[in-house]
């Protein structure tokens, strides 16, 4: 089908082979009520960036991997609010407001991120593509919970936005 450059997010739990069997099977409902909370967030409170989103374009973009997945966006920008505010929802997690039961079972958990900017395509209803293989790869070398990005994001962020640390004073203009 059609090919085209997407930003692709890798969201991964940390050490999810660790938890025992039971916490195991827990994890996939926990990932995916978190993921749901988060595309609210982002379509509240970010309205004018993933305006052209709605919850059901967003799931269709993702590939699950049960303990985490691949999300495919327009932009890196999308790529990261999306990322940072799942960040806020595994902090409320980890601070037992946010399914508290469910966190005296599992105990508190992390997740690692990365962000790439390549080329995707579909084919039978399933995405392929550079950017998920690297962003898989990046996430397999990373064992310190970083959002690590590829040179193509980073590229991204210069041209767009004249780089990743002007985000804390940039305008919606």
């Amino acid at each position: 089908d059609k090919i085209s450059r997407k930003s692709v997010l890798g969201i991964d739990m940390y050490q999810y082979s660790s938890l025992g069997e039971f916490e195991q099977t827990l994890v996939p409902f926990l990932f995916k009520a978190m993921f749901e909370s988060t595309i609210k967030l982002c379509l509240t409170n970010h309205r004018f960036i993933f305006q052209k989103y709605s919850t059901e374009r967003i799931e269709r973009n993702f590939i699950s991997t049960g303990d985490g997945g691949f999300l495919l966006f327009d932009n890196p920008l999308q790529s990261l609010l999306f990322a940072a505010n799942f960040a806020v929802v595994l902090r409320t997690f980890n601070a037992y407001h946010y399914y508290p039961r469910l966190r005296r079972i599992i105990g508190a958990i992390n997740f690692r991120y990365a962000i790439t900017y390549d080329k995707i395509y579909t084919y039978e209803n399933n995405f392929f593509g550079r950017g998920i293989v690297n962003n898989a790869r990046i996430l397999i070398k990373d064992n310190l919970n970083r959002c690590l990005i590829d040179e193509h994001v980073h590229s991204w962020f210069m041209t767009n936005l004249d780089g990743v640390e002007n985000l804390q004073i940039i305008s919606i203009d």
